[in-house]
């Protein structure tokens, strides 16, 4: 069966100005998000998993961006400010990890919501009004004129990100960009939070990318798995088959390294070493130098995105495809 994608991102480059001089954080990177499906994005902080993101649409402080990202049919990479604000909120909306830094404390929850309705929407006021009501009921924000009264300190952590979500669905988005939306919140609330977004995609058939470090997330909410280290994809597979075949010894590295509720700390598993500096570029394999599985190959050569499984792509001189 053919997977039809909402994004298509093809050799990515994204670099960054530093006081110590360059740092490239997205390299070569390809990805393919599929329609209508929820794409997990996981890696160590500092993978690249936001940027990779956050660089499409301008909203990224990066120096240089190149590459093309394909979204229905449009390169987001050449359009101008304006016309990447034009879809930004109502094609694609952001979920972000922090909800008192995305709204603004100045304004009133109502009037960020209005003003978002009003930027995308040809509605009058009070049809606006109505509409960010059915909003907020909807993501079970009850009592929703007290709410729109309110600034966003007066509201908890889970209500702030209940108020994003609710923004980020007003304009009915094609694609959704949750960027780790439950991190800042408590357990009981991030559970709260994870299944509005699952009931969301089941009832708009929207497709999301939810950036991660979580496993178990990806294994609840996910239909695909890609993994990112060093700024580029090591693995990518559909989550049926992830969990019980992971082929990159770095997706197996975090997998060994989650904490499991029958561990004892000393049968914990972390990843040794650290991640490569990148301010250079990277020769061979950027896992190398923590892989238990090292190889001459892989100091000297990057290893290529190929076929190890069905549904399974890895970049890992382990498989002999890899090597050639």
């Amino acid at each position: 069966m053919v997977v039809e994608s909402i994004l298509n991102i093809q050799d990515l480059n994204v670099h960054f100005r530093t006081t110590n001089g360059q740092i490239q954080a997205v390299r070569r990177l390809n990805l393919f998000i599929p329609k209508n499906k929820i794409t997990g994005v996981v890696g160590e902080s500092g993978s690249g998993k936001t940027q990779t993101f956050l660089s499409l649409f301008g909203l990224s402080q990066a120096s240089q961006v190149s590459g093309k990202a394909e979204f229905n049919g449009v390169d987001l990479l050449s359009l101008s400010k304006s016309e990447l604000n034009k879809i930004r909120g109502r094609d694609i909306s952001f979920v972000f990890q922090d909800p008192m830094s995305a709204l603004n404390p100045y304004m009133n929850v109502g009037a960020q919501i209005l003003e978002t309705i009003l930027a995308h929407q040809s509605l009058s006021k009070p049809q606006a009004v109505h509409l960010a009501e059915e909003l907020l009921l909807s993501v079970k924000m009850n009592d929703p004129r007290a709410v729109m009264k309110k600034y966003p300190h007066q509201l908890s952590g889970g209500q702030q990100q209940r108020i994003i979500v609710a923004m980020a669905i007003v304009n009915e988005p094609k694609l959704i960009i949750a960027d780790e939306p439950t991190t800042a919140l408590d357990v009981s609330i991030q559970a709260e939070i994870l299944e509005l977004i699952q009931d969301i995609h089941k009832s708009h058939s929207t497709s999301i990318v939810l950036i991660t470090h979580d496993l178990g997330v990806v294994a609840q909410l996910c239909d695909y798995v890609t993994v990112m280290y060093a700024g580029q994809i090591v693995e990518q597979s559909i989550t049926s088959q992830f969990f019980s075949n992971l082929k990159h010894p770095y997706s197996q590295a975090l997998m060994a390294s989650v904490p499991k509720f029958d561990m004892n700390q000393d049968d914990l598993f972390p990843i040794p070493g650290q991640p490569p500096v990148l301010d250079h570029e990277i020769k061979g394999c950027p896992f190398a130098p923590r892989c238990p599985h090292v190889m001459a190959v892989c100091t000297v050569k990057e290893p290529s995105m190929i076929s190890v499984a069905p549904n399974i792509m890895a970049a890992c001189h382990l498989y002999p495809q890899g090597a050639s």
